[in-house]
C-alpha cells in the first residue's frame, strides 16, 4: 500500500518555536505588567502545552485582563512567527523525502 497522505506534528517537532513561544510572553508581560518584575522563564516553559487562558490565569483572575494579554500573546506571536522559528536538523531532508517517496525516513 502506498502511502499519500502524511500528518507531522509541527510545534516542537518540526519546528524550534521556544524563542517565539519566549518572546511572546515577555513582550505580553511587559505590556501588561511592565511595572512588575517578570517571571523567569522557567516559570512559562513550565506550562508549555497549556492553554494560554490557564497560564495566564496563574497571573491574574480578572478574565478582562487574561482576554487582553492572550490576543496580546497572540497577536504578536502571528507577527513574528516566520522570523523566529527555524525547523530542527534534518526535518527540512525527512519531510521532503517522505513526500516523494513511500519510506518515512526515521532515526534509530
Amino acid at each position: 500500500m502506498t502511502l499519500t497522505t502524511f500528518l507531522f506534528d509541527l510545534d516542537g517537532t518540526i519546528i524550534d518555536s521556544i524563542e517565539l513561544i519566549l518572546r511572546s510572553y515577555r513582550h505580553t508581560m511587559e505590556l501588561h505588567r511592565g511595572n512588575e518584575p517578570l517571571p523567569s522563564d522557567e516559570v512559562w516553559i513550565k506550562g508549555l502545552g497549556t492553554p494560554l487562558w490557564t497560564q495566564f490565569g496563574e497571573i491574574t483572575a480578572d478574565k478582562e485582563e487574561i482576554e487582553a494579554m492572550v490576543q496580546t500573546y497572540r497577536t504578536y506571536n502571528l507577527a513574528h512567527h516566520d522570523a523566529l522559528v527555524k525547523p530542527y536538523d534534518g526535518v527540512v531532508s525527512a519531510v521532503t523525502t517522505s513526500s516523494t517517496s513511500s519510506h518515512i525516513p526515521s532515526r534509530s
